[in-house]
């Protein structure tokens, strides 16, 4: 059955080490993956395209309810995990590679390792020179249109998830032309695009949904509000921040102001790919038709629930009757935040 909506971007490799020593290993992860698990928790059939070396566990994803048959395998150099290390005030440590075998070799194996332990091994990655890791061979392996399986591009939506920013305007382009809703994640490109590239991605989608710290790269000492606004075009997309848990600022340039939409709140174990979560949860909103308020309801549910248990997947897990009592408190919230 082709997927409502499919996301496109990063399959990674992650080890994450929550603030209470938990431990997740080497579990299938990244901006596509997380970005699909949300738009599935919010009721929609996700595809996932993306392009991962020979020997990542894409099996992982057996049993899901996501299509990954928008997967391709390519035949690589195994890069090496990376390491998320959490701290107990949300934020957290990553760009840090190392094997399991090198993990295994400093005690760091099992369910849960000691909070001294798992500081010990942070320490010890920071303190060494860092090993090649799934961005060198993103930039090699970009995810283009021609990777999407050609019966998806009947679909009603497409998330484009942070990438090389050529693929990404290239995707959201394709898709536009073929009628799709498109939304697109900045992610970490927003450090370095030029204003040619920045007013590409902004005429490419329906819907634009940086971090708040991309905004401050990409509009330096101005708020968040300031910020969306100084992107706004009359004939440009929806600007949706992604605050973490202030929850989210919506700028609909046809509307006027900045509307803020408050966060549910819940104990955050895993903040991880929260983010994707969200805009994959936005997407799935609007492919079922909902106005654009209601669809960030989506999002912040879904990103609520991505960040309670560890590893992108463990979402998939949590009861409907949680997921749609959480719908129903969020939108009562966003109800009265609105003008």
């Amino acid at each position: 059955m082709t997927p409502q909506l499919f996301t496109a971007g990063g399959a990674t490799l992650d080890c994450i080490v929550a603030a209470d020593g938990a431990l997740a290993l080497a579990q299938i992860g990244g901006n596509a993956i997380h970005s699909a698990v949300g738009a599935t928790l919010m009721g929609a059939r996700a595809g996932i395209v993306a392009r991962v070396p020979q020997g990542w566990p894409v099996h992982q994803l057996i049993g899901t309810p996501l299509d990954a048959t928008g997967i391709r395998i390519e035949p690589a150099a195994l890069p090496d995990p990376e390491w998320f290390f959490h701290r107990p005030d949300g934020s957290r440590v990553d760009r840090l590679h190392a094997s399991l075998r090198e993990a295994d070799a400093f005690g760091i194996r099992g369910a849960s390792v000691s909070p001294a332990a798992a500081k010990a091994w942070e320490c010890h990655l920071r303190a060494r020179p860092d090993r090649p890791g799934y961005a060198a061979f993103r930039a090699a392996h970009p995810v283009l249109p021609e990777h999407v399986p050609p019966i998806w591009w009947s679909a009603r939506g497409l998330h484009v998830a942070p990438g090389v920013t050529a693929a990404q305007l290239a995707l959201a382009r394709a898709a536009r032309q073929r009628g799709l809703i498109v939304t697109l994640d900045p992610g970490f490109t927003a450090r370095s695009l030029s204003p040619d590239q920045l007013e590409a991605l902004l005429g490419a989608c329906h819907v634009f949904l940086p971090s708040e710290a991309e905004l401050q790269a990409l509009r330096p000492g101005l708020s968040p509000a300031s910020a969306l606004a100084s992107l706004a075009r009359p004939d440009g997309p929806v600007l949706l921040a992604k605050l973490g848990a202030a929850g989210a600022l919506l700028l609909d340039p046809r509307d006027g102001l900045p509307q803020p939409l408050p966060a549910l709140p819940v104990s955050a174990i895993d903040p991880t790919g929260a983010g994707d979560a969200f805009a994959g949860g936005v997407l799935a909103g609007l492919v079922a038709g909902e106005p654009v308020a209601r669809a960030a309801a989506r999002g912040l549910v879904a990103g609520a629930c991505a960040v309670e248990a560890m590893g992108a997947l463990a979402p998939l897990a949590l009861p409907p009757e949680q997921i749609a009592a959480r719908r129903a408190r969020i939108e009562q919230l966003i109800t009265r935040s609105l003008p």
